[in-house]
């Protein structure tokens, strides 16, 4: 996360912590850690990969590729 590319988010953290506390369930423990490459390698690694995917930026940092295998 870098404020200069996602600052779009930054308005929406208090709706979604407050989600988050309104729908608490209890979830497993799962471990987590910092990401370790950024949305442009990313995309750059799905380019060179699986050529024609595409990619979108989702809520809290979060992104979907999607990719058709050719037939």
């Amino acid at each position: 996360m870098t404020p200069r590319t996602d600052f779009h988010y930054f308005p929406l953290v208090p709706l979604t912590r407050a989600m988050d506390l309104a729908h608490r369930v209890s979830w497993p423990s799962a471990r987590t850690r910092d990401p370790v490459d950024g949305y442009a390698e990313i995309r750059s690694a799905a380019a060179e990969l699986l050529p024609g995917a595409r990619m979108r930026r989702r809520l809290m940092w979060r992104y979907t590729l999607l990719w058709h295998k050719p037939a």
